[in-house]
């Protein structure tokens, strides 16, 4: 599909909205967000296994956040959510089965963790990071670079993300599926966070893994990771596609 005039606008307006808050779909995205190691891609960490002990942190106003720290200002994720009872400060993967099961499959479990090191510590607090940026007029300038006709034309282009954004759309919007990096404008001396988009009007990225083959050119969803083999992995890339709810403040 040729991309138009009114795709760019369309986009540009969308990403106006984004200032310092994402709201994403539910508490398992938000968890997968969390525990992904940022030097790593997806099949890297599920294959290999986790690393040291992780944590989450829970806003006194009522949500998990996890504070995504740009050059300039920030992009705070969140969700609104029970999922941990208010009297457990840390999840224990042998004491605390219920929860795990619920929110990881076994095989997510076993490459996201270690054996010696299997907990989450629940950090409660409140967090003014946001505040501060506002005070000091510091916010993330988003633009909006490249814009594909297809989506494994996006696929492609990204390379070996670990994970892509979908911002969700109303009920007579497409979704728009994105990811970002930083870049600096020599002209302008000044750093932006580049903004590379697919308008998917069809609605069709609705899992939470994208299974991408770059030999044979092909995907395919999947809401869980059961389980992968070496030359699986050798083949294949998983994305994990963060859900996004809302841009609005929690």
């Amino acid at each position: 599909m040729t991309i138009t005039t009114q795709d760019y606008e369309f986009l540009t307006k969308k990403f106006d909205q984004l200032k310092n808050y994402v709201e994403l779909q539910d508490f398992r995205t938000f968890l997968l967000f969390n525990l992904i190691d940022e030097s790593e891609t997806m099949i890297q960490k599920l294959m290999e296994g986790g690393s040291s002990m992780r944590t989450l942190l829970y806003d006194q106003k009522g949500a998990y956040i996890y504070e995504y720290a740009l050059t300039k200002g920030r992009l705070v994720f969140y969700v609104k959510s029970s999922a941990v009872a208010d009297d457990i400060t840390v999840l224990d993967r042998d004491k605390n089965k219920d929860f795990f099961s619920q929110y990881l499959s076994k095989f997510e479990q076993d490459r996201l963790f270690t054996k010696q090191e299997n907990k989450i510590g629940i950090v409660r607090l409140s967090s003014k990071m946001v505040e501060v940026d506002e005070k000091n007029d510091i916010f993330p300038k988003f633009e909006v670079t490249r814009i594909y006709d297809d989506f494994l034309s996006f696929l492609f282009d990204i390379g070996k993300s670990k994970y892509v954004f979908v911002l969700h759309g109303g009920k007579k919007e497409p979704n728009v599926i994105f990811a970002i990096s930083i870049l600096l404008s020599n002209a302008l001396n000044q750093e932006f966070v580049a903004v590379q988009a697919y308008i998917d009007r069809d609605k069709e990225c609705t899992g939470q893994f994208l299974k991408v083959n770059s030999q044979e050119f092909t995907y395919e969803h999947a809401d869980e990771i059961k389980e992968s083999t070496h030359s699986d992995m050798y083949h294949n890339q998983y994305l994990l596609m963060v859900h996004i709810k809302s841009l609005k403040p929690y």
